[in-house]
């Protein structure tokens, strides 16, 4: 046979051949030539053999160096002829194969004198043979599954293979090629072949379910018809074992409180087996179908698992123990005042509820659910008791109590407040009866002296109705609180005031202005007292009140006042007064000097250029300030009205 270009693989299969009995081993060879051959993967001839219809085996390398069993590895357009053989196979049949793939190069092969020397000739007829894996099961046979698990399966696959060279079919009513029967065949599931067609030298497959029905031995018998002359039908018996799975499962208990029943176990996690289950907490005495076990008392129960087969897993022990009991104590005063409210009373933290009450003279205020109440005590030389009971996380309860005396008095916190209403801005006088043991604590806005005793000050900075209160402890711990309100008005603002001549601090100047800016404006002359007035509008803001004079800048000035200036500028004699150091300083320079004393020799003389550089004749200093305010303002307010008095000095005499 010769193969011109082939482009793809093609291969040339030998009939069967009976090779049986096989003596020492038999031996073929095949006379092969090529042309063209180069590098390449495919540029290759391989010879292959099968024996008793197994898988074909490739001659090694013969020629070339490559991997097939003519193939070069290096160089173009190779030529030859080799004569490949074989010896020493052993077996009933033989099946030769020879193959070859070459590109585009008009590369050809040819295959010549295929010699079998020890041959019997081509096997004939068909030859019916079945297998699982590689293990040959005989007709009449059988094959064990082992044991599998009641619920779960094992599945075999079977080869029916044609040992001879002539078609075997098979010959049940399709599709059912393979039949089943037996006491336990429907533990057994066939997935029959997919053809009934064999020809010589191939196989086909079926596949069988084994799923056991019951606990221990299960069988059934498989039957193949075919056209196998002397193996018609094909028989074979499968057996197998059915087993209890091992049922695994966590049982987890709740714990009851003590002297209760309200434990719990909740079986979960359950593996193995088949569903639905079934659950036993008396040791498999009765079941339920529920997987908890509710409602139940500190004790040990043994638990078990029945599966929908009746397999059962093993007890497994489960405590379901008691709670302790949550602690219970009720923390408080063992004496309290009389028809004192805010008595502490408390229990032990954590806990998930409380429900209080009492007895005797005295009342909850507020809820009666909480970690904590609080106690109104009733009258002088009574009782009560607070109880409580609490429940924990667990649902389990305790109860406790405590007893307190009403021993104590409770002060009288009574304030008296005075001017009400007040000014806004003024002094408010805040006044209570305590005792002097006591300790006082007064709250509202502008307080001076929280802890005044019995009196303080407040001075409020916004206006409408405040509120003051004061808690006043005696010495044996009682307490009590006051309160009082108090109206506070806005108040319009005036000035008013003085000035006074600095050498008696007593006389008035006469026809000085005194100007208001700021916040507000206006003006006003002194009178013969030097007394002002400057009302307005407004009741808050910042201001100015500046007094100015300035006529007769000459009016007792004389050389004299020169004089003295020199001497004070050549320390001879000082001038001490600093008011009059101040009209020393006759052009305003910040400082006396001979300047000054030169300015008023000239103006004296009639220099009006000396005279201009006079300031203003006038000069006014702030003496103490003396304020006058409404009833209710105090002087330190940003709204007190303000009238300093000032010390005048005129240029008469230094």
């Amino acid at each position: 046979m010769i193969a011109i270009d082939l482009d793809q693989e093609v291969c040339w299969s030998s009939p069967v051949i009976d090779i049986n009995p096989p003596g020492s081993g038999v031996a073929f060879s095949v006379d092969l030539a090529w042309t063209g051959f180069d590098n390449d993967a495919f540029d290759y001839i391989n010879v292959k053999y099968s024996v008793d219809g197994g898988a074909f085996s490739t001659v090694p390398n013969q020629v070339g160096g490559g991997i097939g069993t003519i193939q070069y590895t290096a160089g173009l357009e190779n030529n030859g002829s080799t004569t490949v053989s074989v010896s020493g196979i052993s077996g009933s049949t033989l099946q030769i194969q020879v193959c070859g793939d070459f590109n585009a190069n008009l590369e050809t092969m040819s295959i010549d004198n295929v010699s079998v020397p020890s041959a019997q000739g081509l096997a004939c007829a068909q030859e019916i043979n079945v297998k699982q894996a590689a293990a040959n099961i005989s007709d009449g046979g059988s094959y064990n599954y082992g044991n599998v698990n009641l619920g779960a399966n094992s599945s075999k696959v079977f080869t029916i293979e044609n040992l001879g060279d002539v078609t075997l079919n098979l010959t049940g009513a399709a599709p059912n090629y393979v039949v089943k029967g037996g006491a336990n065949s429907g533990d057994f599931t066939i997935t029959q072949p997919v053809t009934n067609t064999i020809n010589g030298g191939n196989s086909t497959t079926f596949t069988v379910q084994f799923t056991p029905g019951g606990v221990g031995a299960r069988s059934c018998t498989l039957s193949i018809a075919n056209n196998d002359s002397n193996e018609n039908p094909y028989d074979i018996t499968l057996t197998g074992t059915g087993t209890c799975p091992a049922i695994t499962f966590t049982g987890t208990p709740t714990s009851t409180c003590s002297g209760t029943s309200n434990g719990q176990i909740a079986v979960s996690g359950v593996s193995g087996g088949t569903g639905p289950y079934m659950y036993s907490k008396d040791n498999g005495a009765n079941y339920q179908a529920g997987a908890t076990f509710a409602g139940l008392a500190a004790n040990t129960y043994q638990v078990v698992v029945k599966d929908a087969n009746g397999c059962t897993s093993g007890a497994t022990p489960v405590l379901v123990d008691a709670f302790t009991p949550p602690p219970c104590n009720v923390t408080g005063a063992d004496f309290v005042c009389s028809n004192s409210a805010g008595n502490l009373y408390t229990a032990p933290v954590g806990m998930s509820a409380y429900n209080w009450s009492i007895s005797g003279d005295g009342s909850i205020q507020g809820l009666t659910t909480g970690q904590s109440v609080t106690v109104t005590s009733g009258n002088f030389i009574n009782n009560y008791t607070v109880s409580v009971t609490v429940t924990d996380a667990n649902g389990c309860t305790s109860s406790c109590s405590k007893q307190s005396f009403i021993y104590l008095q409770k002060p009288t916190a009574d304030i008296t407040a005075n001017p009400d209403p007040v000014c806004l801005g003024a002094i408010l006088d805040l006044s209570i009866a305590a005792a002097a043991s006591s300790t006082v604590a007064w709250t509202g806005e502008g307080i001076v002296n929280p802890n005044g005793n019995p009196s303080t000050t407040a001075q409020p900075t916004t206006s409408g109705s405040l509120t003051y209160t004061v808690l006043v402890t005696t010495d044996y711990g009682c307490s009590n609180t006051g309160m009082v309100n108090v109206t506070v008005e806005d108040c319009d603002i005036d000035f008013s005031g003085k000035i006074a001549w600095e050498n008696d601090d007593v006389s008035g100047v006469k026809d000085a202005t005194v100007n208001l800016t700021g916040s507000a404006s206006g003006s006003d002359v002194t009178d013969v007292n030097g007394e002002f007035s400057i009302m307005t509008s407004v009741s808050s803001g910042s201001f100015t009140l500046k007094p100015v004079k300035n006529t007769n800048k000459l009016n007792g000035v004389t050389t004299a006042d020169a004089s003295a200036i020199q001497q004070h500028v050549a320390a001879i004699l000082p001038i001490t007064d600093p008011y009059k150091l101040v009209c020393a300083d006759v052009n305003k320079s910040n400082s006396v000097s001979s300047l000054d004393a030169s300015i008023i020799v000239q103006a004296v003389l009639g220099n009006p250029a000396a005279l201009s550089q006079i300031k203003t004749s006038w000069r006014f200093v702030p003496s103490v300030t003396h304020c006058r305010i409404r009833p209710g303002v105090s002087p330190n307010s940003a709204r007190t009205r303000r009238s300093p008095r000032a010390r005048p000095t005129r240029i008469l005499s230094v």
